[in-house]
């Protein structure tokens, strides 16, 4: 009752009292809101500051990695999820393993979930040759998040250097059912142990990734047929029957054994389901355009690859039918321009780039067919065919200092290939003549 009272007694009073009181809460969150945003800033500009001293000078910066306080702030640490061990490669070693382990150290303890401490700290154990912690290390990092390709790789070359062959072909099937076709860190194995690990990582792609089942399917179907074991092949490829994409890729692989009649029967299927999306479609043009010019119709291969061309013309089958029908009548600087623009349509097919080298070199444009190999080996990274293929053409041409170098660098990866070594026997031969 007395409370009451002298509420009502000055009202004007506790209303100020409260307004006060609300504006002291305001000014106290803005001031925490400024402080946190100092921190923020000051543990960005630390951790940008290191990076810097650390392309100046490497020891220095791997010192102030080590011993920074300004690096425990919780925005540093973030940002230092943006080194990786080439940043460390001109430190000393023994300061590198200092460096990564401080920097793993701090990533453990203010980012629990995330994997990238546990990834630092086997980096480190691995270059001191402390294989079994760096084993442990990295299974806890992948723990944290297992679909790391490279963590996961790297996993596998550990246990392979153990010795536990099955263990480690293991890992690089499931890395390769994470992310198909990824390899860093490089693992050398045998054809055939490549092969296994690539279907099995296919396989386990399907369970991983159960929207891209017709992608997969066709995958694996593809790297069936490149092993010989075409029946196998095509049982795969019915599990994906009435997709159009399988249907597209059916009528290619009859149209590469030959059958022209069958892949423009397909392709006829197809190019008449116009609900289609427009890029299927100009797929299916192609084909046909294709396979009409196999069977002779030369109007006809025509008419269907301006068809694919109206359809999609941003895409590189168009224009690959369209070359195709320029060589067949003999004007290979045509085909060329045509090669040339699904080249800048899709500049990361390898195909494409061995198919503009070829016809770039009959047309006499050496340096476009030595830099279209040169692209297809930084794309094919680790591929003994391709590298094969631009060493032949740099000894055809008589660039054998340019061979002896890309012989040399791929020697460095794969020292046992016997294809490499019998092409090396040919650059031997070749110097000698000169």
């Amino acid at each position: 009752m007395v409370v009451c009272r002298l509420v009502s007694a000055d009202v004007p009073f506790w209303r100020r009292l409260m307004r006060r009181s609300r504006l002291w809460f305001v000014i106290v969150v803005a001031a925490l809101a400024v402080a946190v945003e100092g921190l923020s800033t000051i543990g960005i500009w630390a951790w940008d500051a290191t990076a810097k001293s650390l392309r100046r000078d490497a020891d220095a910066g791997a010192a102030v990695m080590i011993d920074s306080e300004l690096l425990n702030l919780p925005a540093a640490v973030l940002r230092s999820r943006r080194l990786v061990v080439a940043d460390l490669a001109a430190v000393d070693h023994g300061l590198a393993v200092m460096a990564l382990e401080a920097v793993a150290r701090r990533q453990i303890r203010c980012m629990v979930v995330h994997p990238e401490g546990y990834l630092n700290l086997a980096r480190a154990r691995l270059i001191q040759g402390r294989i079994f912690e760096g084993q442990a290390d990295l299974a806890k990092g992948l723990d944290r998040d297992p679909t790391r390709p490279f963590a996961i790789r790297l996993l596998g070359l550990v246990t392979l250097f153990q010795g536990r062959f099955e263990e480690a072909l293991d890992l690089l099937a499931r890395a390769e059912a994470v992310a198909p076709g990824y390899r860093l860190p490089l693992v050398e194995l045998g054809a055939e142990d490549e092969a296994r690990v690539r279907l099995e990582g296919l396989d386990r792609r399907l369970t991983t990734y159960p929207r891209l089942r017709v992608e997969t399917l066709i995958s694996i179907g593809q790297s069936l047929r490149m092993m010989g074991r075409m029946d196998e092949a095509e049982q795969r490829l019915e599990q994906a029957a009435g997709d159009p994409r399988a249907d597209l890729v059916r009528a290619q692989w009859a149209l590469n054994d030959g059958d022209a009649p069958a892949a423009a029967g397909m392709a006829q299927g197809l190019v008449q389901q116009r609900r289609l999306p427009r890029r299927i479609r100009a797929q299916a043009w192609s084909i046909l355009s294709r396979a009409l010019g196999v069977q002779g119709d030369s109007q006809g291969a025509l008419a269907a690859a301006q068809r694919a061309l109206r359809l999609a013309p941003e895409s590189a089958e168009p224009y690959l039918a369209l070359a195709r029908i320029a060589q067949g009548r003999g004007d290979v600087d045509e085909a060329v321009n045509h090669l040339r623009r699904a080249w800048g349509m899709d500049p990361s097919n390898v195909g494409i780039l061995f198919q503009f080298a070829q016809v770039a070199e009959r047309a006499g444009l050496k340096a476009d067919a030595r830099l279209a190999l040169e692209r297809a080996v930084d794309l094919d990274t680790g591929n003994t065919a391709t590298v094969l293929r631009l060493v032949d053409f740099q000894l055809r041409t008589g660039a054998l200092m340019e061979a002896t170098m890309t012989l040399s660098r791929a020697l460095d990866h794969a020292p046992a290939d016997p294809n490499l070594l019998k092409m090396a026997e040919r650059l031997r031969r070749e110097v000698t003549k000169r």
